[in-house]
């Protein structure tokens, strides 16, 4: 068991991750409900956009795979919940959130490492340039990145919302499980698309191959989030069956 673990370490933390995701959310919607959906969000995105700067190395491709997917794709259950238990109103207002909560993060650490750091190590055993050092090449900005990101981030959340309200009323309120994955896949889809074809094909000064853009960039993180929304469905059944008691309990 020890030995599979070690050999597929990246998969086993990216399942640990899932999981965690998951449970988090659950906690986050049940306690506190439309806030603590909120707060997820905000989190999830800044911590996606942290992950994407760590490669992986996973048994499915050959080429390094940026992180950051998992947290990401469970930004989509979360705005479902939002639609599914309050408003498409209120899912829309999570995208605006998550926005914000990045655009902030971000301009709050450029200031940080722009303060000079300490010459001199003042403290024992604690090298401050290093500390410095890593903060920079963590927190520096990656406009390219950041312009991707932002851009396939609005359009996929937005379309997550809207192609589930379609299905919801097409259903009649019913297959909840279709209307997830379907909305989830299709945005999963429009955000990989985008994000790969402006950040390693159209506003670098290194672009990819097309083969590589599609098979490895494209499709090869698309069915990993396919599989993420089907894990995700049951929370929503949960939520769905336990919703009297904390729908009734929290007035958000």
């Amino acid at each position: 068991m020890l030995d599979l673990i070690s050999h597929y370490q990246t998969e086993f933390f990216s399942i640990a991750q899932l999981l965690l995701s998951w449970i988090f959310l659950f906690i986050c919607t049940f306690r506190y409900g439309k806030s603590g959906v909120y707060v997820y969000i905000v989190v999830a995105v800044i911590l996606s956009n942290l992950q994407v700067m760590k490669f992986g190395q996973f048994f499915w491709s050959q080429d390094p795979v940026a992180l950051g997917t998992v947290v990401f794709a469970s930004t989509f259950l979360a705005t479902d919940i939002l639609t599914e238990f309050y408003s498409a109103e209120s899912a829309k207002k999570s995208v605006m959130l998550g926005f914000i909560g990045f655009a902030f993060f971000s301009v709050l650490m450029m200031l940080q490492i722009s303060i000079p750091a300490v010459s001199t190590d003042v403290l024992e055993h604690c090298n401050l340039t290093d500390g410095h050092n890593a903060m920079v090449q963590l927190f520096t900005p990656m406009p390219i990145l950041y312009l991707s990101s932002i851009v396939s981030y609005f359009i996929s959340e937005r379309s997550d919302i809207a192609i589930y309200v379609f299905f919801k009323k097409l259903t009649k309120d019913k297959a909840l499980w279709l209307r997830s994955i379907v909305a989830a896949a299709i945005s999963a889809f429009l955000d990989t698309a985008i994000f790969s074809i402006l950040a390693w094909k159209l506003l670098t000064t290194t672009p990819v191959s097309w083969s590589t853009l599609v098979f490895t960039y494209i499709l090869g993180s698309f069915w990993p989030r396919v599989l993420i929304a089907i894990t995700g469905v049951p929370v929503l059944y949960v939520l769905r069956h336990y919703k009297d008691r904390w729908i009734s309990r929290i007035n958000v």
